[in-house]
């Protein structure tokens, strides 16, 4: 049998990644259920994780696509006689804590999306004009290259 998550751990943290737009603000309860879900790629460890994340979009899209997998399997483990050899305790908890991610999902999305694609017009307007002047200044220009294929 397996130990139970702190279900309430586990939420608090994920959703304080996502209310304060801070991938940084994970730890390690949040960090040990997440990236055991279906489809996360291996990070050696949570700070990896923190880095190929930095984007929420990403990491919200990645929650959203896996939930429907994990909650079939946590259902099938709480029905299963045997709980898979988990225990009924560590399959509740499982359940428990993919029915508030689908409620943080939800609470979030639509902020998550607006505020990368904030950024990413923030971007391309720098882009713009680092552009615009590497036209006549070609220190600026030798540094937008650099920036382009570094």
């Amino acid at each position: 049998m397996l130990k139970p998550y702190n279900v309430s751990a586990v939420l608090r943290n994920i959703e304080s990644v996502f209310k304060n737009q801070n991938i940084y603000k994970l730890n390690k309860a949040g960090y040990n259920f997440l990236y055991l879900m279906s489809g996360f790629i291996a990070h050696y460890n949570l700070n990896g994780f923190k880095c190929v994340y930095k984007n929420l979009d990403l990491l919200l899209q990645d929650i959203k696509e896996a939930l429907p997998i994990e909650k079939d399997c946590a259902i099938r483990d709480i029905n299963d006689p045997k709980h898979n050899g988990y225990g009924l305790p560590y399959c509740q908890n499982e359940l428990d804590i993919i029915v508030g991610l689908e409620l943080i999902v939800k609470k979030y999305e639509k902020e998550i999306i607006n505020s990368e694609a904030e950024k990413d017009n923030d971007r391309f307007a720098l882009l713009k004009e680092l552009v615009k002047r590497g036209e006549t200044d070609l220190e600026i220009r030798q540094k937008v290259i650099e920036m382009a294929y570094n």
